[in-house]
C-alpha cells in the first residue's frame, strides 16, 4: 500500500465503511513482532512476503471452507434483492478503497 497505513487498518476501514465484518487474510513484508501479535489479537492471519504459492493457496482453501458458512438466514432475499444488496456493498467497497488508496503501485 502507498500509505502508512496497515494491513489492519486498511480492513477495519473497509469494514466500517461497509457495516460489516469482511474476513480478510494479511500478505505483508514487514516481520515485526508486533504486526504478527496484532494480526492474532485482531483475528487475522498474517503470512509474510515472499509467500509460497502452494501455501498461500491451502491457506486460502482453509480460510475460505471456514468462512463459507456465513450466510445471512435470518433475511433469506430475493434475487433482485440481494444483486441490489451485493452491488450497494461493492459501491461501498470501492468508496473505501478510494479513500485509503489501496492501490496497486507501479
Amino acid at each position: 500500500m502507498r500509505t502508512e497505513k496497515t494491513g489492519i487498518e486498511a480492513i477495519e476501514q473497509i469494514n466500517a465503511t461497509t457495516g460489516a465484518s469482511i474476513p480478510a487474510i494479511l500478505i505483508s513484508g514487514d516481520t515485526a513482532p508486533e504486526r504478527l501479535l496484532d494480526a492474532k489479537d485482531k483475528g487475522y492471519i498474517l503470512l509474510h512476503k515472499p509467500i509460497d504459492p502452494m501455501r498461500l493457496r491451502t491457506v486460502m482453501h482453509q480460510f475460505f471452507k471456514n468462512h463459507g458458512d456465513r450466510r445471512d438466514t435470518a433475511n433469506p432475499r430475493g434475487p433482485a434483492e440481494l444483486e441490489k444488496s451485493i452491488d450497494e456493498r461493492r459501491a461501498r467497497l470501492a468508496a473505501a478503497s478510494r479513500e485509503i488508496d489501496i492501490s496497486e503501485t507501479k
